[in-house]
């Protein structure tokens, strides 16, 4: 064994023992190995981990530039079995590339380790290879880079489209995935008990709130961390009174923080008890989160809370049944605009107040500004959503399509997007266009409730249709 290798080797078994110096120690390796063939039932449920050749995801780039990149990597282990290239470290490359090639063929998530990977493999490869060689590659070289490239601009654009309010490329993270703002006012406060957050934010809490809180369900599901069962309780906690209020009781729970529903399907048993129940008072909301505090902890430490603000209940109804609560609502607008920070859910609410308040005039002029929010503050998806809903919801139909097409064009697929547009079509008569958003979203939905829905529809929609067929031939 030569130097080099001696030297390589070195390196091999120093991060080795960095990685068991490391607070989880040995159990970071059986964490790794879990990962590759987890038996863990829960992660049915988890788009993350199905193969990147599920009918959710196969007819997505990613899945195109994956099918794509196998050809290139099918060549290299050709190169490599007839043995035209025998270096020590390019078969280092390849056993590791082929481990996460395993990877990635059966969960989505390991497509960039694969990526990663097929890169160091293909740079040595050009390394080491002959001159004769070198010949050949440097004529499919511009195919190998045009085809890491497209890879990364894909991912860029995903990205980038996301905004910068929502994602950055530099050391920040995604506003829209992590409650930042909420979890600093919580913090403010100093709470006894703890706060519950979802699956996709509980590790932003560990990160956040290291060493004084600790997090309800936090996304790493590892078999070793999590117990068999855990994360089914976590999935009941949202629909079961009972569970709710037992975990309340047996965890402490002062506060809850949950992102703020896209749809009324996504408004679980756990959002009305806590919107309904004078034991528990909204404290905060932006346009991704919602932060529900314990009432009585609320007035102790002076946590300035909302009455009539809550997003999940419908203002609207409760202006046109008691217009007296009209200043009320007012009152507490102005409160939110010094106390929250600037948000479409805040603008939306106030589009309803005037609405419910009979000021049409200055309501129909706040929708118009909110037409540009999510251009000028928040281009995300989820913000285009909530714009096409408090469009459809006052009937501009034309605008509404013009933004669900750019939902559809500008982000990932996605069932709730296609079903948002087949409603927003099927109420403008387009009816034809609306069963292939429909057929579209029953394509990509993962969820037998949300599929059910989706085949109502197109039943519906078939019997509008038939309706106004025959209303236009009278």
């Amino acid at each position: 064994m030569g130097k080099k290798s001696w030297k390589e080797t070195g390196a091999l078994i120093g991060i080795v023992v960095c990685n068991v110096l490391s607070p989880l120690g040995i159990t970071y390796y059986s964490l790794l190995w879990g990962d590759f063939f987890s038996p863990n039932p829960s992660r049915k449920n988890i788009f993350e981990w199905f193969s990147p050749f599920h009918p959710a995801i196969i007819h997505q780039p990613l899945a195109l530039w994956f099918l794509l990149s196998i050809l290139v990597f099918a060549a290299l282990v050709t190169l490599i079995a007839l043995g035209v290239i025998r270096t020590p470290r390019t078969r280092f490359f390849l056993l590791s590339t082929t481990v996460f090639f395993i990877y990635a063929l059966t969960s989505a998530r390991g497509i960039m380790f694969y990526y990663l990977g097929l890169l160091f493999l293909v740079g040595d490869t050009l390394i080491v290879a002959s001159s004769s060689l070198q010949k050949i590659f440097r004529k499919v070289l511009p195919i190998i880079l045009i085809l890491l490239v497209g890879i990364s601009v894909y991912f860029f654009r995903f990205g980038y489209s996301n905004g910068v309010n929502t994602r950055v490329f530099s050391l920040t993270y995604s506003r829209e995935k992590f409650p930042d703002a909420p979890l600093s006012q919580l913090a403010s406060f100093n709470l006894d008990g703890n706060i519950f957050t979802e699956y996709g934010s509980g590790s932003f809490l560990v990160w956040k709130l290291y060493g004084v809180k600790r997090a309800y369900m936090d996304g790493a599901l590892h078999d070793r961390i999590y117990s068999d069962g855990l994360y089914d309780h976590y999935i009941k906690i949202g629909n079961d009174l009972g569970t709710i209020k037992a975990d309340i009781a047996k965890f402490t729970i002062q506060a809850f923080v949950l992102p703020l529903p896209t749809s009324a399907d996504d408004v679980v048993e756990i959002y009305k008890y806590l919107s309904t129940d004078p034991g528990w008072a909204l404290s905060y909301f932006d346009d991704h989160f919602l932060v529900f505090v314990d009432a009585s902890v609320a007035q102790m430490k002076q946590i300035p809370v909302f009455t009539l603000l809550n997003p999940l209940l419908d203002l609207e109804k409760a202006l046109k049944e008691k217009p007296t609560i009209s200043d009320t609502a007012e009152a507490q607008l102005k409160k939110a605009a010094v106390m929250l920070p600037d948000s479409f859910n805040r603008r939306a609410l106030e589009v309803i107040w005037l609405w419910g308040s009979n000021q049409t005039p200055a309501a129909r002029t706040k929708l118009e500004e909110l037409t540009h929010y999510c251009d000028d503050h928040d281009p995300s998806a989820t913000c285009y959503q909530r714009l096409v809903r408090q469009l459809f919801k006052y009937n501009q139909l034309t605008k509404a399509l013009q933004f669900t097409n750019r939902i559809t064009s500008w982000f990932a697929p996605a069932s709730f997007s296609f079903i948002l547009k087949g409603d927003v079509e099927a109420a403008a008569g387009r009816f034809d266009q609306a069963k292939k958003s429909y057929k579209s979203g029953l394509s990509v939905s993962l969820n037998r409730v949300e599929q059910a829905t989706i085949a109502a529809k197109l039943k519906t929609l078939e019997e509008s249709k038939k309706r106004f067929d025959a209303t236009s031939g009278n």
